[in-house]
């Protein structure tokens, strides 16, 4: 769909975004592994999960966006059409170096993130890719600007399974540069605590 292309490209075009927001978590992250656990391992459990919780959020955005079309509200449709639409507009003009409105966002999440962080803090460091899977999920509710710019697509493209997928697709876009936070950090760090064979 439309919305879940913007919603990629975004996410894929705002690596710069993604590393500084993200790239010190990923640090800590590898950086206090475990011995004998593998870089690739916990990497593959957190990025899943925050990924989840990605989808988690499509599915009730999208939830709340298919009963208002479901309503049969003129309005609120059209309310709905235009939210999508300047979100459009507002992607666009991200990939053109206007992206320092995203950082006006973040706020939005942090009562959500007052309740999950606790539950974080109970698996860090992860010990286990288990461990990871949920940091990860715990992870996908850090106020996050792209995060809140990708959700109102989700919210106009229908319903719950198309909010997941348009939210699937921004989380896939995330991945090439995270991946390249991940292999900068372990490449640095040398491995981390279980050497070179920890990959």
């Amino acid at each position: 769909t439309t919305q879940a292309l913007a919603a990629f490209t975004l996410s894929l075009l705002g690596g710069a975004h993604c590393a500084g927001m993200c790239g010190g978590f990923v640090s800590a992250l590898q950086v206090q592994r475990p011995r004998g656990v593998s870089a690739a391992r916990l990497a593959a459990g957190y990025h899943t999960g925050r990924i989840t919780s990605y989808v988690l959020a499509g599915v009730l955005v999208g939830t709340i966006g298919g009963a208002l079309y479901a309503a049969d509200l003129l309005p609120l449709q059209m309310i709905l059409l235009v939210a999508g639409s300047l979100m459009l507009l507002a992607i666009g003009a991200s990939l053109f170096g206007r992206a320092s409105w995203l950082k006006r966002l973040e706020p939005l999440g942090l009562g959500v993130w007052r309740m999950v962080g606790p539950v974080a803090r109970r698996v860090y460091p992860p010990r286990s890719g288990g461990q990871a899977l949920l940091a990860g999920l715990a992870w996908g509710w850090i106020p996050c600007g792209m995060v809140y710019a990708a959700l109102p697509l989700a919210l106009v493209a229908g319903g719950p399974w198309q909010g997941a997928v348009v939210m699937l697709a921004f989380g896939l876009g995330t991945l090439p540069n995270m991946i390249a936070v991940d292999i900068a950090v372990i490449k640095i760090g040398g491995a981390g605590p279980s050497g070179p064979r920890a990959i």
